[in-house]
């Protein structure tokens, strides 16, 4: 019996191969496409940015090998009722796939998305924390001393017509 299924065991080992060759390229070209954005922008490219996308390859990877285990115990059943019963279901891994596909659709998604739009995020990321700061009442005091640091350290004739601000004066 164990004999007659090895065509279709192979089969779904080549199946699966193939389902996370496409998952690991996926990852690799928005990797390529964040390192040639990040060059159109003049950024940095850190170690950091290579963590990330070790990260993401783990935790994609971990979500695959899950719905892999799901899959082989449907594969299985599905196996032993073509064989035991004469039934015809697919013995193919369908969820994984799935699983797949959604992983590819968000790397696509990443790699045709806008740097503007990334660029705003950050913008948007640094305006939320400067906002949360300013709510504090020591930042406030302290931001207005580094303020008026910053504007007695201007050269003189520098063509600006701003005075440093008032002892004891506070950012609104």
């Amino acid at each position: 019996m164990l004999v007659e299924l090895f065509p279709t065991i192979i089969l779904q080992l080549v199946v699966l191969l193939c389902i996370y060759l496409l998952v690991a390229v996926s990852i690799f070209l928005d990797l390529w496409a964040g390192i040639r954005k990040a060059k159109a922008r003049g950024e940095y490219r850190s170690s950091a940015g290579f963590r990330k996308t070790v990260d993401k390859f783990c935790r994609y990877f971990n979500m695959l090998l899950a719905v892999t285990v799901i899959d082989a115990l449907a594969m299985l059943i599905c196996g032993l009722l073509n064989h035991v019963y004469g039934y015809h279901i697919p013995v193919l891994p369908f969820i994984t796939a799935a699983g797949a596909c959604f992983i590819c659709f968000i790397e696509v998604k990443s790699i045709f998305e806008k740097n503007d739009k990334k660029e705003q995020a950050k913008i948007q990321a640094a305006a939320a924390d400067l906002r949360r700061l300013m709510q504090e009442d020591g930042a406030r005091d302290v931001l207005a001393a580094a303020l008026a640091i910053i504007q007695q350290s201007k050269p003189a004739g520098d063509g600006s017509e701003e005075t440093a601000p008032a002892e004891g004066a506070q950012i609104p």
